[in-house]
Formats: structure tokens, C-alpha cells, sequence
């Protein structure tokens, strides 16, 4: 029998993050999943997306860690201080927890990032082996050009000379430091995704996506050499609703080929 475990766990500055663990009903050496989700999202998703693809790998053996971001959900923090670097230091501390962990197999660990939390996994992937694999959903790979049409040129121009800058995102609305504006330009993601090689880099893609253009990603994925998939979803959009089904078999095909 499946179960879900909330847990807590912390980033090296302290501060608490909030999770939830899926667990299959295997109870040692367990492949496990870290989840890492978009900007402005949470652990849940849209349409509880990631609450979704955490129970149906769990049926399928997989452990899956889901959780949320300094600054996001139910975790520490406020949201206009995160960065790209403090969201790869959050990850790197799930990896970290999940070693922490004797049901599962340290051994066998895998990315699987959704929109910003694609960029920020292609980061900790590079560097870190303990990673297998990185599987991106709708990555964000071209960050000064994605976030540009998130949240507006006008974001952008304000950010040289203020601390905290409004912003929106669909309904949301929040404040952002211009720190993290500034500074996205620095990542280089195609070299970052380079040093992931030889482990496998797969990316899905909805073909109606107007966030995370199929256009960009195709451009990123030929760019890249050593093993590597894509697959483009006809007619999804950047959530992937309604196309859950095809997103997740397609997912976890990929993992269950890496045998590290």
C-alpha cells in the first residue's frame, strides 16, 4: 500500500522546508524522485500536478519527495527574498535529506523539474553525482527571455533602481527582489545542462506552451550532446493539463532506463 508522509527538512541556512514523501509499498531500496516545482508554484502544482505524479510513480515503485522552495507553500521564508541560488541550495538540501532516509536507494536518485524548477535542476544536477538523471518539464532554459514574457519588460526596467519590485504572474501577485532579476542572466543553462552528460537529460514539452516556448526548447535540446530525449506534447499547454497521463508515462520510462 502507497503512503504519503509530510516531512520537514532544512536548507544550510536553517530554514525549515516543507515536503510531502511518497512512498510505494516496497519498503527498501527504493529509486527515488525529487520534484522541483515552478516560480510562483508549490509543492501541489497546477492542478495538482505534482500530487498527481507523486501517487502514480509511487504505484509504479518509485518514492517521490515533493516540497516547496524557501519563500513558497507551507516553507520559511518570504517570497521576494528568494533567488536561483537560494532555490539550488533548497535542493541540494532535499538531496541531502533524502540520504537521511534508510528506505531508499541514495544510489538512485532523479530530477524531475518543472518550469523554473527545470532551470534550478539542470544547476544542481551539474554538479552534484548523485543525481542519475534530470528530466525537465517545460524547462526554463532562456531565463532573461521567460521571464520576460512573465512578467513584463516594465519589471525589468524598475529593478536597477529598487530593492523589492510588484510583480504578477497570471493572478498572482508579489513582490520580487531586483537581485533575482539582475542576476538571471548570469546562468548559462546550455553549458550548465552540458555538464550533466554522460547521464541522460530528457525534456518535455507542450507544443501550445506560450511561457516556455516549444521553439526554445527545441534550440536547447539540439544544442546538447550525450545521451538525451525529447518529446513534444501535442496541444498541452505549460501546466500539461489534460495531458498528465501521456507527460508522466513518457517521465518515468526515462528514469527506469537509467540504471545508476
Amino acid at each position: 500500500m502507497i503512503k504519503e508522509e509530510p516531512v520537514i527538512f532544512r536548507n544550510k541556512r536553517g530554514k525549515r522546508l516543507s515536503g510531502v514523501l511518497h512512498l510505494p509499498a516496497q519498503k527498501r531500496g527504493v529509486p527515488v524522485i525529487i520534484l522541483a516545482h515552478g516560480f510562483t508554484d508549490d509543492k501541489t502544482g497546477d492542478n495538482r500536478l505534482f500530487v498527481k505524479f507523486g501517487r502514480y510513480a509511487a504505484r509504479k515503485g518509485f518514492a517521490v519527495l515533493r516540497f516547496d522552495f524557501f519563500g513558497s507553500g507551507e516553507s520559511e521564508g518570504d517570497f521576494s527574498e528568494m533567488t536561483v541560488e537560494s532555490e539550488v541550495e533548497d535542493l541540494r538540501g532535499a538531496i541531502d535529506f533524502v540520504y537521511t532516509l534508510p528506505q531508499l536507494n541514495e544510489e538512485r536518485v532523479h530530477l524531475v523539474g518543472y518550469s523554473l524548477g527545470g532551470a534550478i535542476s539542470i544547476i544542481v544536477a551539474a554538479d552534484d553525482l548523485r543525481v542519475k538523471s534530470f528530466s525537465g518539464w517545460a524547462p526554463a532554459i532562456f531565463l532573461p527571455k521567460v521571464f520576460g514574457r512573465v512578467l513584463g519588460k516594465k519589471a525589468f526596467s524598475s529593478s536597477g533602481g529598487r530593492k523589492k519590485i510588484a510583480c504578477s504572474n497570471g493572478g498572482k501577485q508579489f513582490f520580487l527582489n531586483s537581485g533575482f532579476l539582475r542576476g538571471l542572466a548570469r546562468h548559462d543553462l546550455i553549458s550548465r545542462a552540458q555538464d550533466i552528460s554522460p547521464r541522460l537529460i530528457s525534456f518535455a514539452q507542450g507544443t501550445l506552451d506560450k511561457k516556455i516556448l516549444p521553439q526554445e526548447a527545441l534550440r536547447a535540446f539540439k544544442a546538447l550532446e550525450g545521451p538525451k530525449k525529447i518529446h513534444f506534447i501535442k496541444g498541452a499547454g505549460h501546466s500539461f493539463a489534460y495531458f498528465e497521463k501521456e507527460l508522466f508515462g513518457w517521465t518515468l520510462k526515462n528514469i527506469k532506463r537509467c540504471r545508476g
